[in-house]
């Protein structure tokens, strides 16, 4: 017989399923058709594939016969999940702005933004390192920043690192609030030093000459920005979102005066006035930013900032100070401590109190809510001791009033008191977490 080669066979240009050739397997040569060859292929393609997709075409069709599979899932995929008129929207949870009215989902929200003094100039200076927050202006942004800034308090604001950071006006002895600025339209964020915090409240104006702002332990100094907003309307002469500033004529824990320049003449009203107003205090913002947050507060004393470490809320002063250190007899009584005001903190510390041998002495500090020292953190020396003194420490739990004040007593109940001291150490500062 003799020997044909496959490279003399004859090609074809009408291959189909009925043509032959020679397959080989354990030493045995037959012969298969290629119907038989591609049945064996499509059957392991098939091997456990649903029934709709067991055809090169019902596959393809699976894929919106599109070629570029892969590249439209992983565009797709950078969308979110949510459908508006069955077209996948960009999402907005990553951006800057978020679409949240209500503020819910950001409301409160801050992570790092851990501050400090700043070793080139420990008497101005203030460092914050990476971080976020929300913003307390609607509509509400997420205000982040990636590496450190420091702002100088003894220049006026300029933007960038190591630049001005005073908002307005001349440095002075004063709690200082440090916020975080945000212009949207640039994409920048930056700090800036403020006389206001940024906690708005109800408040009452009277139609009058000068007109009188009452607002409840206010926290504001002369010289702090505010503007108002309201929900029905201001009386003549005020306009709601109009930059005005506290003076010191008439300025009170509950009530003020205001002026449209810093130190200016009072701002008359006249007319009449409709629904509730709200009262909002926060820095005088530079040209093109909307958005701010306090994200700390720091006094100013004997023309410097005070040194202080921060660990997340808890700030915690080099030098604790001494607030009182008196041995007269008082009850319930709002007292001072060493933290910023305008704000309201949790002080900690410790306090000593001290009675001859036959004393009876006992110290208290209640909250501010409660009004009263009587639900207190107490504090007793009594009997044998002969002057000795008793030292306990005072752990924040609370809360002070925007005056930098807790509820004190100190009651004499037999014999000679000795001392009486109170120390503070350091604040707890939500920064706006809870409002």
């Amino acid at each position: 017989m003799a020997i044909i080669e496959i490279e003399d066979l004859p090609s074809t240009a009408l291959p189909n399923l009925l043509h032959e050739f020679a397959a080989q397997k354990d030493g045995l040569t037959v012969k298969l058709r290629v119907q038989q060859v591609y049945d064996l292929i499509l059957a392991a393609m098939q091997s456990g594939a649903p029934s709709n997709m067991n055809t090169f075409d019902e596959i393809s069709a699976s894929l919106a016969d599109d070629p570029a599979f892969a590249a439209t899932m992983a565009s797709a995929l950078g969308l979110k999940g949510n459908k508006v008129s069955d077209t996948f929207t960009t999402p907005t949870i990553n951006k800057p702005t978020i679409n949240d009215p209500s503020g819910l989902l950001l409301h409160g929200h801050i992570f790092g933004c851990i501050t400090s003094n700043d070793t080139g100039d420990l008497t101005n200076d203030i460092r914050v390192e990476a971080g976020e927050c929300a913003s307390v202006v609607s509509p509400y942004a997420l205000m982040k920043n990636t590496t450190k800034q420091t702002k100088r308090l003894d220049a006026l604001w300029s933007v960038g690192d190591n630049n001005g950071g005073l908002d307005q006006g001349s440095i002075a002895n004063a709690s200082y609030h440090f916020h975080r600025i945000y212009d949207p339209v640039n994409d920048i964020v930056d700090h800036i030093f403020s006389l206001s915090h940024d906690e708005a409240m109800s408040a009452t104006i009277t139609v009058a000459s000068p007109a009188v702002v009452t607002a409840s332990n206010h926290g504001l100094v002369a010289g702090s920005p505010i503007k108002f907003s309201t929900n029905g309307s201001l009386p003549t002469g005020i306009l709601a979102g109009t930059q005005y500033y506290v003076i010191a004529s008439g300025l009170t824990d509950n009530a003020f005066q205001f002026s449209l320049t810093n130190g200016g003449s009072a701002v008359n009203s006249s007319g009449t006035q409709s629904g509730v107003h709200t009262l909002m205090p926060g820095p005088k913002l530079p040209t093109g930013y909307t958005h701010y947050r306090r994200i700390m507060s720091i006094r100013r004393v004997g023309g410097a900032l005070e040194l202080y470490t921060q660990e997340e809320d808890v700030f915690t002063r080099n030098s604790p100070t001494t607030d009182r250190n008196a041995i007269n007899a008082f009850t319930d009584t709002l007292h001072v401590l060493g933290v910023p005001t305008g704000v309201k903190v949790y002080p900690f510390g410790h306090s000593s109190v001290g009675c001859n041998a036959n004393g009876n002495v006992v110290f208290q500090i209640g909250s501010v809510k409660a009004g009263t020292a009587a639900i207190t953190c107490s504090q007793t020396a009594a009997g044998a001791g002969g002057g000795a003194l008793v030292t306990s420490p005072f752990p924040p739990i609370f809360m002070t009033d925007r005056s930098a004040r807790l509820y004190f007593s100190f009651v004499i109940s037999g014999g000679t008191a000795t001392a009486n001291i109170e120390v503070t150490t350091g604040w707890v500062d939500t920064r706006g977490r809870i409002r």
